[in-house]
């Protein structure tokens, strides 16, 4: 096996008194990769709060405390909370696109798949827009997928 630099004898779960040696690479794998996933949600969060600011005007901000509706904040909340979903789901759908670039015949298929991802590429970027609702914040996400359909392109062995 893989010589980790730490926690190389950690059990797979609290009720086991002693961890499988056949299984530990399989449960080192699983934590990275829960630990990206949650790197990748925080800096999602992160992002979409630099991305949609809090705003509010400088007449609000001499009332006092509760007068105001907070409306404008719900307003936030919600933009950031979709731009979150989006961006999940755009990350879940581009796993799956990268799954579908391992399958043996991608190579010789490779003309056609790269017509497919630039029409899928149109039809996603119409959901995304209708779905974030701004330009400037749906195209971060549309990035990505330009992104990933590079990588897919690229890595072909045909190409």
């Amino acid at each position: 096996g893989r010589n980790w630099l730490f926690l190389p004898s950690l059990s797979l779960q609290y009720s086991d008194a002693r961890g499988d040696p056949d299984d530990l690479f399989i449960s080192q794998q699983g934590r990275a990769g829960l630990s990206f996933v949650t790197i990748g949600i925080v800096s999602m969060y992160y992002t979409a709060k630099a991305f949609v600011p809090d705003r509010t005007s400088s007449a609000q901000h001499d009332m006092p405390r509760g007068y105001y509706d907070l409306g404008a904040r719900e307003v936030n909340s919600w933009k950031r909370s979709n731009l979150i979903y989006s961006s999940i789901l755009m990350g879940l759908f581009l796993v799956i696109i990268m799954e579908w670039s391992f399958w043996p015949s991608f190579g010789v298929y490779i003309w056609e798949a790269i017509i497919l991802m630039k029409i899928l590429s149109i039809i996603v970027g119409a959901i995304v827009d209708a779905q974030i609702g701004d330009n400037l914040l749906s195209a971060p996400v549309m990035t990505a997928m330009g992104l990933v359909q590079g990588i897919v392109t690229m890595s072909s062995k045909d190409f």
